[in-house]
């Protein structure tokens, strides 16, 4: 549970700290822009070095040639979704829905975390709240002008304006979806400490309730500091995870920072090399719809190590 505890703290605490420093400095879209590059290069080793470790696993079981056609199945679906709304721009209302299939994807990365490190099953009640609270909260930042430009680094310029006339028609809905979500979502997490009162229930009381007060005061919540502070949070907590893990094993302790460090320079490097494409930084991979396209492919592709996906496609 100490653990457990330290990673969570890390995990919330260091994106506050990073966010707090970058825009204290200038809160512009200069700093935002800095904020996305550094997520997405964080999301990239998040992203192909889970796929390592993932075929690695799968490596050793007797159906692996099954596994790697549904891996590639599903990262063709997912690659296929952002062409096909590229083509038909509607990019908006993939970027939209990647939310809510982000947030499914951390609830099931959260039970699987907290069985991993303390043995013990999640509340699925307190899951659902805190999921809850993260949709209602990024539903309400929408308002904010910060989510216009957190999807304007794209190479598709023509887009942007009808994203924004899209944002521009359910500003008026969202305040009422949102905060009705979130309060939601605060009572299922008090419920749940009220009735078993642990540390873990305590503390997510408590974030539940920091950022319930911090979307009235705010009114409207940052997108882009929201965006930055949620990807990061669940990029850390399994870092830190595996970091944790390989500690004790000096040379794979090495290698696995190694290995973050060389798909850092090999994505910058692509991007780099896409320059080519336009001149407008970011280039390549940092680029919106290259991100949400990995982004897709990584939630798609995560669910395989899920119980209930392995059953329907029985592996």
């Amino acid at each position: 549970m100490r653990v457990y505890a330290i990673n969570k703290i890390i995990s919330i605490l260091l994106p506050i700290l990073v966010i707090g420093v970058v825009v204290g400095v200038v809160d512009a879209p200069q700093n935002w822009t800095m904020l996305l590059v550094g997520v997405s290069l964080l999301g990239y080793t998040h992203y192909i070095l889970g796929a390592y470790y993932q075929h690695k696993a799968w490596r050793q079981r007797s159906n692996y040639r099954r596994f790697l056609g549904c891996f590639f199945v599903l990262s063709g679906l997912s690659v296929g979704c952002v062409v096909v709304a590229l083509t038909y721009e509607i990019l908006w209302l993939v970027a939209l829905l990647t939310i809510p299939y982000f947030v499914w994807h951390g609830y099931e990365n959260e039970h699987t975390l907290y069985t991993r490190t303390t043995g013990q099953r999640h509340s699925s009640l307190l899951l659902v709240g805190m999921s809850l609270l993260a949709v209602g909260a990024t539903l309400d930042a929408f308002r904010h002008t910060s989510a216009n430009f957190t999807y304007s680094l794209t190479y598709a310029h023509g887009l942007i304006p009808k994203f924004t006339g899209v944002l521009a028609y359910f500003n008026p809905y969202v305040y009422g979806v949102g905060s009705g979500l979130m309060i939601a979502g605060s009572i299922m997490v008090i419920l749940v400490t009220l009735r078993r009162r642990s540390a873990t229930t305590i503390f997510w009381s408590l974030v539940s309730v920091v950022l319930l007060g911090w979307f009235y005061i705010a009114n409207p919540l940052p997108y882009i500091w929201l965006f930055v502070f949620l990807l990061t949070y669940h990029f850390l907590t399994w870092g830190i995870h595996y970091g944790v893990v390989f500690w004790p094993q000096s040379q794979k302790f090495m290698s696995y920072l190694w290995a973050h460090g060389l798909v850092v320079v090999g994505v910058v490097i692509v991007s780099i090399g896409m320059s080519s494409v336009t001149d407008q930084f970011p280039l390549g991979l940092l680029n919106s719809e290259f991100f949400l396209g990995a982004t897709l492919v990584h939630i798609s592709t995560s669910f395989l190590n899920d119980p209930w996906l392995q059953k329907i496609l029985r592996l």
